[in-house]
């Protein structure tokens, strides 16, 4: 429910990333939320014989409210995978809206890519202890891959992860 919450909470927020969970928690919610406003209309009599949709007020109204966070966390999605959001128009193309059905299920990106960092993203680097004290000459390693890192780099060169060093490893020395 909190995944629901928070496609409305950043209802027009295009940029960054929305995890696969994420997206597909909207997803089922928000069909939750259509099916019951359909009922309640057909159980109040709000359908109307002058809107030639099968939708009846409530319905429309959700429909209309909810149309934004739902194409943003869309693009978002589509983000997430590495891919344009001006994919989301593919939706409405027979054919391509399979693709896009399977840039949904695909798992996320690991790395940062060019909309930005995955949701579980822990900017860390770790030194090589049998170095001196002085960070400058000391040996890099990324923490996720293990790729021994380029002085003054701010991404592994082999997975992409960001790198930031660790304030508290230096406190700790200081101590």
């Amino acid at each position: 429910m909190k995944y629901y919450f928070r496609a409305f909470k950043n209802y027009a927020k295009c940029d960054g990333r929305a995890t696969r969970k994420e997206y597909w928690w909207f997803i089922l919610f928000h069909y939750i939320v259509v099916f019951a406003l359909s009922f309640l209309d057909g159980v109040l009599g709000f359908y109307s014989t002058d809107i030639p949709l099968d939708y009846g007020y409530m319905t429309l109204i959700y429909m209309f409210a909810s149309a934004c966070p739902s194409i943003c966390l869309q693009v978002r999605r589509l983000h997430d995978v590495g891919k344009s959001g001006s994919w989301w128009w593919a939706k409405n193309v027979p054919i391509l809206s399979w693709y896009v059905l399977y840039l949904n299920c695909k798992a996320s990106e690991p790395a940062i890519n060019t909309y930005g960092a995955p949701a579980n993203y822990v900017p860390t680097a770790v030194y090589n202890e049998d170095e001196e004290s002085d960070n400058s000459n000391k040996i890099r390693f990324c923490r996720k891959c293990g790729y021994e890192l380029v002085n003054g780099s701010d991404f592994c060169s082999q997975c992409g992860t960001g790198i930031v060093e660790n304030v508290e490893m230096k406190q700790n020395e200081v101590l």
